[in-house]
């Protein structure tokens, strides 16, 4: 796995979260990981295979109550030589971001989604009463973007993190 450098800035950076505002990422995603694994091995429409990069991120719409389920969407970003002409495929989800603004949680360890649910609260409440919080509120709600940055058979020093995206100009005047 590679990780791809995206281009961002900080802004802002507070004892338990920090913001960041990234340029122009460009993702491939599918519903299921596998078959955006085999996506990259080359099961596509050019039969091209395609570096995997990190983070994975996997886009996390919560479920409206006990009887519904959460959706979710695992994309790769999709590394510079592949942005202008990404290979299609079906059911294939091209994801364009200009600059984006995220709120962003980090923490350690294998994710399990106990853990993420708790670290994306952790991190609302974290803002709770910041000049970001509203943005974040009305950006994102209650969906959040889980970010993992180690392959599976890392097991030491594991980066994973929680995106909260917004829109800057929703951000309270200080």
């Amino acid at each position: 796995m590679i990780f791809c450098c995206f281009v961002y800035k900080i802004p802002l950076i507070e004892y338990l979260f920090h913001i960041r505002s990234y340029i122009h990422l460009f993702f491939i995603g599918l519903v299921f990981f596998a078959r955006l694994f085999d996506y990259i091995q080359g099961k596509n429409d050019y039969n091209k295979k395609i570096e995997m990069t990190a983070p994975v991120i996997t886009e996390v719409t919560p479920s409206d109550g006990p009887l519904c389920q959460s959706s979710f969407v695992v994309s790769f970003y999709v590394p510079k030589e592949n942005q202008a002409d990404p290979p299609p495929a079906k059911d294939l989800h091209i994801q364009r971001w200009d600059t984006t603004y995220v709120a962003v949680r980090q923490f350690g360890g294998f994710v399990s989604d106990y853990e993420v649910a708790e670290e994306a609260s952790q991190l609302q409440a974290d803002l709770a009463g910041s000049k970001w919080a509203a943005a974040v509120q009305k950006g994102s709600g209650s969906n959040y973007i889980v970010a993992q940055y180690n392959s599976p058979f890392e097991f030491k020093d594991r980066v994973n993190e929680i995106w909260m995206r917004f829109d800057k100009k929703d951000v309270a005047d200080e």
